[in-house]
C-alpha cells in the first residue's frame, strides 16, 4: 500500500502522452484539440492505474466502485449543466464588459454548480462524499 512509484510513473507517462496528443491535435483541432489530448489521457491513465490495481488486487469488488464512480458522474454532469445554465443567463442579462459583472457571473456559476453538485452527492448518498467532511483530516 505504499507503492508511489508506480503511480508516479504512470503519471509521467500519460503527462508526456498528453502532451503528444495535444501537440498533434492541436494542429488540426487548435485549442480543442489541445483540451482532446489532455482527456485521452487522463482516460488512459485512469485505464492504466485500474489496470495494475487489478492485477494486484484481484479481490476487488468492481461494483463497489462503479456505483459510487456513476452516481458522482451524474452529479458532476448536472453540475456542468447548471454552470453553463446560469453562464448563459448572466452572458443575456449583463453586458459583460466589466470586471465586476464577469466576476458577479463566475461566482454565480460556480456558487449554483457546488450547491447542485453537494445536493446530488447527498440525495444519491455517495458515502465517500459524506466521509470528506466527516474526517478530511485524514487526506
Amino acid at each position: 500500500w505504499q507503492d508511489t512509484k508506480t503511480p508516479t510513473t504512470v503519471g509521467v507517462i500519460s503527462a508526456a502522452g498528453a502532451m503528444i496528443a495535444g501537440f498533434i491535435l492541436s494542429r488540426q483541432f487548435g485549442v480543442a484539440g489541445l483540451a482532446l489530448g489532455a482527456a485521452a489521457a487522463s482516460i488512459v491513465n485512469a485505464g492504466l492505474l485500474y489496470t495494475i490495481l487489478k492485477e494486484r488486487v484481484p479481490e476487488i469488488n468492481e461494483t463497489n466502485i462503479l456505483i459510487p464512480f456513476i452516481k458522482m458522474f451524474g452529479a458532476s454532469a448536472a453540475m456542468a449543466v447548471v454552470l453553463q445554465i446560469v453562464k448563459h443567463i448572466f452572458g443575456t442579462i449583463y453586458d459583460l464588459d466589466r470586471f465586476v459583472e464577469v466576476l458577479v457571473q463566475t461566482l454565480a456559476a460556480i456558487i449554483a454548480s457546488v450547491v447542485v453538485y453537494v445536493g446530488l452527492m447527498k440525495l444519491f448518498g455517495v458515502s465517500e462524499f459524506g466521509k470528506f467532511f466527516t474526517n478530511g483530516k485524514n487526506f
